[in-house]
């Protein structure tokens, strides 16, 4: 009984410490993950496919330096430690992005808090679901978060209309 106790609190805690990073990190980089919804929503095949490419690229890259630094030289470890820190910020950065655009499709008539809020939890509990969300609902919104975020830095930025 300890034991489901413990995973009823673990689950918790877990989904308002990601909502809460996600609501925060959409707020203290507002523009460019403004800017990742915004490509994320309008090209989601492109964005997915570069984000998947671009992840796998990386990530067998830097899965070489660590297998190097392992055995041929220490010092390969150092770039294989960079690689995959920038990868995971950047898939931070493409999962609030992800967020933001599910709080705006879903929830359209609440104020951004709350859409970010219902966004990021929204897409916690999908992820939850066995099989379906773990292995192919989060690869998908993180992939197409990430292949937002490159195409953010390429997109020119919108005109605003003044009245």
């Amino acid at each position: 009984m300890d034991r489901l106790l413990n995973a009823a609190l673990l689950a918790v805690v877990a989904s308002a410490s990601f909502v809460a990073f996600m609501v925060v990190v959409g707020a203290l980089f507002s523009s460019r993950v403004g800017k990742i919804q915004q490509v994320a929503g309008q090209t989601p095949g492109r964005a997915f496919l570069l984000g998947a490419i671009n992840f796998l690229f990386f990530g067998a890259l830097g899965l070489g330096f660590a297998s190097l630094g392992d055995g041929v030289w220490r010092g390969f470890a150092i770039p294989a430690v960079i690689l995959f820190g920038l990868l995971a910020i950047s898939l931070v950065f493409g999962l609030a992005g992800v967020t933001a655009l599910l709080g705006n499709r879903l929830f359209p008539e609440q104020i951004q808090f709350r859409r970010s809020t219902k966004g990021a939890l929204a897409l916690y509990l999908a992820c939850l679901l066995p099989y379906i969300g773990w292995f192919a609902m989060l690869p998908y919104a993180a992939l197409l978060g990430l292949g937002g975020l490159i195409l953010s830095f390429f997109r020119a930025p919108e005109p605003v209309l003044e009245t």
